[in-house]
């Protein structure tokens, strides 16, 4: 009786792994999935470059306001 006991409580912590197992595969794949999605929209789209343009204006008039040694 204590055998079968031992076998059934072994065979489902066995269960219980493998479904653990097999979230954090799921989570993992999900994961790696959005990211693909996510950079692929940005590059398919260009976004990247797009806001870079949005941002030029403010990064020239900043840059433009700093003095520089012009010293040769």
């Amino acid at each position: 009786m204590r055998k079968k006991a031992k076998e059934i409580r072994r065979k489902k912590a066995k269960r219980k792994m493998k479904r653990k197992m097999m979230k954090v595969l799921l989570n993992l794949f999900l994961l790696v999935t959005g990211l693909f999605v996510v950079t692929f929209t940005v590059y398919f789209f260009n976004l990247d470059m797009k806001l870079t343009s949005m941002i030029e204006p403010f990064l020239l008039k900043h840059y433009d306001r700093i003095e520089r040694n012009q010293h040769l």
